[in-house]
């Protein structure tokens, strides 16, 4: 996919807002939910055993969200204070090697939070949706001391009006509408809020 095909396919599907997860839970809020991936308070994975627990339910969630073998979109985020798109997370390169760019999106004029000029430049792969295919970003995801820039992982199912926002203890979706989205709450009671 070409950075003008996806930029126009974002804009027909999720045309309230830009591709910043933070926004989301706002603009979408009738088919948005949040599932938890770690039990604990930690905001990131401390052990192996909760890293596997995170790319275990992460992956049970991606197997209901998304068909199985299609093809999905990768977006990741790096940041600077220039307009000017850089890719700064060196940990990504060799687990998602040849991204496109696809835009620039000025944070700060969307935020009250950030007090400068932020910019969160986007960049796009495609990916198979094979189970596990995913689990060495999300491990990168998860992991406190490498998220520069890895945490906002949000993926794409170009033939579906649906995203998953990946978080370092949980994850985000939209689906395609309330009833998708109540169904998937209750498949996944326990870790839903």
């Amino acid at each position: 996919m070409q950075p003008r095909e996806i930029n126009a396919f974002w804009s027909r599907t999720f045309p309230e807002c830009p591709p910043i997860g933070f926004l989301f839970k706002h603009l979408y809020a009738d088919r948005w939910l949040r599932v938890q991936t770690l039990d604990s308070e930690n905001e990131h994975a401390e052990s192996e055993e909760e890293l596997a627990e995170i790319t275990r339910r992460l992956n049970a969630l991606i197997a209901e969200v998304f068909d199985l073998d299609s093809t999905l979109v990768l977006i990741t985020t790096s940041y600077s204070e220039s307009e000017s798109s850089v890719r700064d997370v060196p940990l990504l390169k060799p687990l998602d090697p040849n991204p496109v760019f696809m835009q620039s999106v000025g944070v700060h004029e969307l935020a009250l939070e950030f007090d400068s000029p932020t910019y969160w430049h986007l960049f796009v792969s495609e990916r198979e949706n094979a189970p596990g295919g995913l689990d060495r970003l999300v491990r990168l995801a998860a992991q406190p001391s490498l998220t520069s820039g890895v945490i906002n992982l949000i993926l794409l199912g170009p033939e579906s009006k649906r995203l998953l926002y990946v978080r370092s203890t949980s994850a985000e979706v939209v689906l395609d509408s309330t009833v998708a989205r109540d169904a998937l709450q209750e498949k996944f009671a326990e870790l839903a809020d």
